[in-house]
């Protein structure tokens, strides 16, 4: 091992989470949740800070859905874990 950080990787995660950055292209962070779904991964979740109080999921067969306020959001079967879009709102500062 070289101590770097692998730039590519050959699988994909099972749940995948996005928080989009306003030099961050909408259109590109959307198509690699869409990849990741397509190869395998179970849930991407999509935080976009122009959308206030939202986040975008996504499923298998490139399902996706919009999720808002107080709603609970899918997680992974397994994981212990209540957490809705305004949690995570509360959370995050965009000064």
């Amino acid at each position: 091992p070289s101590g770097r950080i692998a730039n590519r990787f050959q699988t994909y995660p099972d749940w995948c989470i996005e928080i989009l950055s306003p030099e961050q292209n909408l259109t590109r962070v959307l198509s690699k949740l869409l990849l990741c779904s397509r190869n395998g991964t179970e849930l991407g979740w999509l935080i976009n800070p122009d959308e206030d109080g939202s986040v975008i999921l996504v499923f298998p067969e490139q399902k996706i859905e919009l999720y808002e306020g107080d709603t609970v959001l899918p997680v992974l079967d397994g994981i212990q874990l209540e957490l809705t879009p305004n949690q995570i709102w509360g959370w995050l500062s965009f000064d």
